[in-house]
């Protein structure tokens, strides 16, 4: 189906030239406003609503597919709670709204480096959220400020942007 009415797009990710996804709002008014997730398979000449988010007030900010089967979408709201986030377990043919917290956090960047360990940023005040288990539970990663987008090289390195930069590695071992 062939996409017309207006979205605002923050973000987009291909896994081909041909094929990916555009995140972003429904509405120009951020309280009127709810997250959409588009697709297309023709290069982006025609966009299909992949998912489009049930509360008002929040849009899709990033999204990050560490695999091609799943991935994650950042959703931003500016007052209201809780805050969820998006995964996707299909390669992106059906999104589930998955809750991030019951308290309020400013979300803007969201990064995998599997399909289970990855990192939730964007408040001021409070640092960056990590998990291990593909975002049913979150906790504390101990930094970050403003961390509004992650870039991972591979499974031990990685970067995120925000007020600064941060670096990730993990140390590897190798036995001769």
């Amino acid at each position: 189906a062939e996409h017309h009415e207006p979205l605002l797009v923050s973000y987009v990710f291909f896994f081909h030239p041909d094929t990916g996804f555009a995140v972003g709002l429904t509405n120009v008014t951020h309280e009127q406003s709810s997250g959409v997730v588009l697709f297309t398979s023709d290069g982006g000449a025609t966009w299909e609503k992949q998912h489009t988010t049930p509360r008002t007030g929040e849009w899709c900010w990033k999204i990050s597919f560490p695999s091609r089967r799943v991935g994650y979408v950042s959703l931003q709201r500016n007052s209201q709670t809780p805050i969820y986030f998006l995964k996707t377990s299909d390669g992106g043919r059906s999104w589930q709204d998955k809750l991030f917290s019951t308290s309020y956090y400013f979300v803007q960047g969201i990064g995998f480096i599997n399909e289970l360990e990855g990192w939730i940023g964007g408040n001021s005040t409070l640092p960056t959220y990590a998990t291990t288990d593909g975002g049913e539970t979150w906790q504390s990663a101990n930094f970050g400020s403003r961390v509004n987008r992650f870039r991972f090289l591979n499974d031990s390195l990685g970067y995120a942007v925000g007020r600064t930069v941060y670096k990730f590695s993990r140390a590897t071992t190798v036995g001769v």
